[in-house]
């Protein structure tokens, strides 16, 4: 990233040398993170972030659909899933305001939105389909491809209708989509497109140990999609404003790296490390209780630990591990300064008490049995304290 911080410090959009430059850095940016996602390079679009690529996918397709088939707002319908990130949760309510009906789909006790489900939910005018491939709260590792076939499959059927001209509803001349987050699911689990039956997908630098601040949206290019941002016309005029090389090149070699990281077999060790985690926490306090699909399950992804330590006040226990030098958190990361409860354990049944009792160890690269053991150590204690 460094050279482009100082000498190729040039904007893509300048015609000098310099620019150049920056232009063929971005190039060659997207097209090593199209061979990533298994797409077209112009279907790569890069974002300041996974939350603005979320807001663009629901917003854009919503807008894009509803300009092209010259439909209202309020006959179109999305679905999506209750424990989604609130990037998605706040634009779906946003749409809502507008008149788009949405359906938000329960997850299991579990926190897995189920296939089933969705197809239940799917209606008539049903344009987009949202749902994460891995939550980023209790690691439940959803049935992507599964929901894929199904939407791939409606959209099909809408075909064939309208080929044999047996309704004329202006619903059943409405497309579907598919839309996932996979910002947690990056590093682990495979997103080439085609393999997930995805139209859409959102992804984020920092979750893979790139720069903060840049993410993207790849999007087949037969979605109509309408830009967030406007003005300036960079990202093929949808998505404006000067892009950020330096970020862009660091998320595209954090993204190969991660290819390298895959194959060495790097998630078995944090599988490992997480394991020995919830052995010594089950033996040292008998009362903690695990949220999420169950560790051994192929439905959990592998660096997520999501306890609750019944009776705690869990706010107290995270300032608590902060004085000790544990970091964790409690419900999202990306909700800054927030103290309201679990948005996804209330949505999977759990009480509010649990809830607040919930904190979530996120596991690295780089953490050791050494630190594990430490946690083992200090936290009984810690839990002790904070508990009526």
């Amino acid at each position: 990233m460094s050279p482009f911080w100082g000498e190729k410090f040039g904007n893509p959009s300048s015609i000098h040398g310099f620019g150049r430059d920056a232009i063929m850095a971005l190039d060659e940016a997207r097209e090593s993170v199209a061979r990533f996602f298994g797409v077209k390079d112009g279907e790569v679009y890069f974002t300041g972030s996974a939350t603005e690529a979320d807001n663009w996918a629901l917003w854009g397709i919503a807008h894009g659909i509803a300009k092209k088939y010259k439909t209202p707002l309020s006959a179109l319908h999305i679905v999506v899933s209750a424990i989604e990130h609130k990037a998605v949760l706040a634009m779906a309510q946003r749409l809502e305001s507008e008149g788009v009906g949405v359906t938000y789909i329960s997850p299991t006790n579990e926190g897995l939105i189920t296939a089933e489900a969705i197809k239940a939910a799917i209606r008539p005018n049903t344009i987009l389909v949202s749902v994460m491939y891995v939550n980023n709260e209790v690691g439940a590792i959803n049935p992507i491809a599964q929901i894929g076939r199904i939407v791939e499959q409606e959209r099909q059927s809408r075909l064939n209708q309208q080929k044999a001209n047996q309704l004329q509803a202006i619903s059943y001349k409405l497309p579907i989509h598919f839309h996932t987050d996979a910002v947690q699911a990056v590093q682990f689990l495979d997103c080439r497109l085609d393999y997930i039956k995805a139209d859409a997908l959102t992804f984020s630098g920092h979750k893979i140990y790139g720069p903060k601040g840049v993410g993207g949206l790849v999007i087949r290019e037969s979605v109509p999609l309408e830009p967030l941002i406007i003005g300036g016309g960079q990202e093929a005029d949808k998505r404006s404003g000067t892009e950020n090389i330096a970020g862009i090149v660091g998320l595209a070699k954090a993204l190969e790296l991660t290819t390298v990281w895959r194959a060495s077999g790097g998630a078995e060790k944090i599988k490992q490390l997480r394991g020995a985690l919830w052995q010594g926490i089950k033996s040292k306090v008998p009362k903690a209780m695990l949220n999420g699909p169950a560790l051994e399950s192929p439905d959990r992804v592998a660096n997520n630990l999501n306890v609750c330590f019944k009776g705690a006040d869990g706010e107290s226990l995270l300032i608590a591990l902060d004085l000790v030098g544990v970091a964790c958190s409690a419900g999202s990361a990306c909700a800054a300064g927030a103290t309201e409860p679990s948005h996804v354990l209330q949505a999977m049944g759990r009480s509010e008490a649990d809830v607040r009792a919930s904190i979530r160890f996120g596991l690295g690269r780089q953490n050791t049995e050494e630190e594990i053991e430490q946690v083992i150590k200090v936290l009984p204690d810690l839990v002790a304290k904070v508990s009526r």
